[in-house]
């Protein structure tokens, strides 16, 4: 079945079955250029049901909209059906959907590829993204938004041992429970962004390995929460608060680089820093203009790098409070400030805080040219 671009196709009122089954006939394709609303107007039991080898391709030109789902999921992929998504598809955002917004069994495939944007809100039970099966098969290219307009009840899931796969961009928002579940993975890969937006909710309840390459960034007004396992060898970036109630590990080659453009990340626990570097951009003298990690209880810096960012001059007298702490173990292992002609940067280590102090270069003494009287 092709959906030509500018197609119309509009269900309502099912109540026996999904909106759309490719499961009656093993094989079924569905490509779509055009326009698929399901439940927009009147409820229908479930989204679309993509199983037996079925193939479904939303095009660049296509969307496709799925709202009020009264019992199953919004798309179900089953029995090694593949699906891909180069357009938009919109989930729950005008009607909740009572189930999964995506569920994958038996050896099924999602992509998201790089131009396509998947968005889902308002999943009141279950979750807005699960794997049954291991086999299964979710990854990202393109751009994921969950609970950014109406609350979803958990993020991203899977059995135990699964994973998910991200290069492109996910944005959490509400998401009440869990974002990534336990016993699960999901994989940041290089060039891949995870990212809360505004007011936005991450529970790290399993594992998020974001990876050499990959960003993580906490929105100004955002909360990410460890629960289970962050692991990063990327970079962390964003305001806003941390909580670290477990395991926080940084690699070699990781950095963590408070604000947007100055700001302060606070971290709300213990941080190990390992081996990142803390990128600290120093913009000017008063609050909100420099970078500032704050951790509420021991931080560890025994293995880290310090690395200033000039964005002004400063002068003989200033001092900046990058980091302030509960307590603190260790000093930076390597500290690299960008030299300024006429001017000595000292790090000073205080039992809670860690500042920059700026001198002026002393002036050596006038020389004075004595006489020899013998000589005179």
């Amino acid at each position: 079945m092709n959906n030509l671009a500018g197609g119309q196709i509009e269900i309502n009122r099912v109540t026996n079955d999904a909106g759309i089954n490719m499961g009656s006939t093993s094989g079924s394709t569905l490509s779509n250029a055009g326009s698929i609303k399901i439940g927009n107007i009147a409820a229908v039991k479930g989204g679309i049901n993509n199983s037996l080898n079925a193939s479904i391709t939303n095009t660049t030109t296509g969307t496709i909209e799925i709202n009020n789902i009264t019992q199953y999921d919004a798309i179900l992929c089953s029995y090694t059906s593949t699906f891909q998504n180069n357009g938009v598809i919109q989930i729950g955002n005008l009607g909740p959907v009572s189930q999964y917004g995506v569920l994958l069994d038996n050896s099924s495939s999602f992509v998201n590829g790089s131009s396509g944007t998947l968005t889902i809100n308002n999943v009141t039970l279950s979750q807005a993204i699960y794997k049954l099966t291991s086999t299964s098969v979710f990854s990202n290219s393109g751009n994921i938004q969950m609970g950014t307009t109406t609350a979803v009840n958990k993020g991203i899931g899977g059995v135990s041992g699964s994973s998910v796969s991200n290069s492109g961009t996910i944005t959490f928002g509400n998401v009440t429970n869990e974002g990534v579940s336990a016993n699960f993975t999901l994989n940041n890969l290089s060039g891949g962004t995870i990212q809360t937006a505004a007011s936005g909710k991450l529970k790290i309840t399993g594992t998020l390995n974001n990876q050499s390459g990959a960003t993580l960034i906490n929105h100004a007004t955002g909360t990410i929460t460890i629960n289970g396992t962050l692991t990063n060898g990327g970079s962390v970036k964003g305001s806003g608060s941390i909580v670290n109630s477990a395991t926080w590990t940084n690699s070699a080659g990781s950095a963590i680089a408070p604000g947007a453009s100055p700001g302060t990340l606070t971290v709300t626990g213990s941080l190990n820093l390992g081996s990142t570097a803390y990128q600290c951009e120093i913009n000017g003298t008063t609050a909100g203009t420099f970078d500032v990690l704050a951790i509420s209880a021991s931080a560890t810096l025994t293995n880290a790098t310090l690395e200033v960012v000039w964005g002004f001059t400063p002068v003989a007298g200033n001092t900046f409070t990058i980091l302030t702490c509960g307590s603190r173990v260790g000093q930076f292992a390597t500290v690299n400030i960008p030299p300024i002609s006429g001017l000595i940067f000292s790090v000073v280590y205080n039992a809670t805080t860690v500042v920059i102090q700026v001198s002026a270069v002393p002036v050596p003494p006038a020389c004075t040219n004595l006489t020899n009287p013998a000589n005179g």
